[in-house]
């Protein structure tokens, strides 16, 4: 499976929204490069709880944002957030139950709930933000 790459598409023009997405697509392609391989079992768990706590991280400061402004999507937002922990947590323990790498289907998921989030619905907070003069 092939890297993510950062683009424009992916950036809120918001330096610090910018930077913790870098990051986690960083981890993003840390799982990406591990996927297919014989890594240790102990590597591929530290980086998928790398990843978990940062989105911790990164998410309460996004919902601390997007409160402070009044962002009127935030109960959606915040639910999708954790939706998105919930479910990631549950395919991580399942998979080092059984394999050693990173099983696709648990690949798929992260990476298509990273491009789609941030795409489509961190970009309506973008425009938001930017509208009440944040950017």
């Amino acid at each position: 499976m092939d890297r993510i790459e950062w683009s424009d598409e992916f950036s809120m023009g918001v330096g610090l929204f910018d930077q913790q997405h870098k990051q986690l697509l960083s981890l993003v392609n840390s799982l990406t490069d591990s996927s297919g391989t014989h890594d240790d079992k102990d590597n591929v768990a530290g980086t998928m709880a790398e990843l978990l706590q940062f989105a911790y991280e990164h998410f309460a400061y996004e919902e601390r944002v997007m409160l402070q402004y009044g962002y009127p999507d935030y109960e959606l937002h915040k639910r999708e957030h954790l939706d998105f922990i919930h479910k990631t947590k549950a395919l991580s323990e399942a998979a080092q139950l059984r394999v050693s790498g990173v099983p696709e289907w648990l690949l798929i998921h992260v990476r298509q709930w990273f491009g789609q989030h941030i795409r489509e619905e961190d970009m309506k907070c973008k425009d938001f933000l930017k509208d009440s003069g944040m950017t």
